[in-house]
């Protein structure tokens, strides 16, 4: 009985550690991606109970963006990425180019700007065609 009780434990944390790894893989395992800036929609912040955010009195905002990233073999994986909250947030300049750490559900640091030499032929090519 003891035996059958251990095996079925190894069984229960193998399989946590699996889905563990696969949570941090798709979530935070990232890896270089480029992207053109295209026009923002500056929002409102809101709390955790859905009231605006504000500090101070003044009401807080981000920029919210839809990017398509591309990876240097040219590959696709669209994200959305909400900018800094501030009371007066900066956007990004629409047309610029972009460099993100990103993973298969979220940016995960960055984006920065960068010129348009600075992105790999494939991603230069794929962004190009979009």
């Amino acid at each position: 009985m003891k035996k059958i009780a251990g095996l079925i434990a190894v069984i229960l944390i193998a399989a946590l550690g699996f889905v563990g790894y696969r949570y941090w893989d798709t979530t935070y395992h990232s890896h270089d991606a480029y992207a053109v800036v295209t026009e923002g929609v500056k929002e409102k912040s809101k709390t955790a109970k859905g009231t605006d955010y504000k500090v101070n009195g003044k009401q807080y905002y981000m920029i919210k963006y839809t990017f398509d990233f591309y990876d240097a073999s040219g590959n696709k994986t669209t994200l959305t990425y909400d900018g800094p909250e501030s009371a007066d947030p900066t956007p990004l300049t629409p047309g610029t180019y972009v460099r993100a750490k990103i993973s298969q559900k979220r940016v995960t640091n960055g984006p920065w700007t960068i010129s348009e030499g600075d992105v790999p032929a494939k991603a230069l090519s794929a962004i190009k065609n979009q």
